[in-house]
Order: C-alpha cells, then structure tokens, then sequence
C-alpha cells in the first residue's frame, strides 16, 4: 500500500517507514556483493553501514562496517498486487 512516507531508521538501528521527508540518513547506496547479490548500504554519519536481518525476522543496520549480506530483487509485475 502506498504510505507516502519514506524507509527511515530510528535510533536503535531498526527499519521504519514512518519518514514524512526524506533526510540525509534515509539515503541508501546499493553495491554488489562478491558471492552474488546486492549489499544495500544505509547512510550512518560520514559513512554507510550494511543492513542487516536481527532476530531473524527484522532488518535492521549493522553496528559494524562487515561485508554485509547478499539481497536479490525481484521485478514484481503490477498486476501481482491488485
């Protein structure tokens, strides 16, 4: 469903879409991953950290500059959704 909000971060490194602007540190850059995939980098200060799965079940940031881990997209067609 569309929100008209942004993919932000709060303060304890967890995934919200709950943004109404978008601001330096809901920017992400998106990079390849040597095994295959995409790292998506999130903005974190001067620098961008990877995200990450907690728990199992949430995506959250790293707290560490590691490798990351490795995402697929899938193109998702307009009619999968109505």
């Amino acid at each position: 469903m569309v929100s008209g909000t942004f993919i932000g971060h709060n303060n304890r490194g967890q995934f919200i879409a709950e943004a109404k602007r978008h601001r330096d540190w809901e920017s992400f850059c998106v990079r390849e991953h040597p095994d295959g995939g995409y790292v998506l980098l999130v903005k974190q200060g001067s620098g961008f950290l990877p995200m990450r799965i907690h728990g199992g079940t949430q995506i959250a940031v790293s707290t560490t500059r590691d490798d990351g881990i490795a995402w697929d997209f899938v193109r998702a067609e307009d009619d999968e959704f109505f």
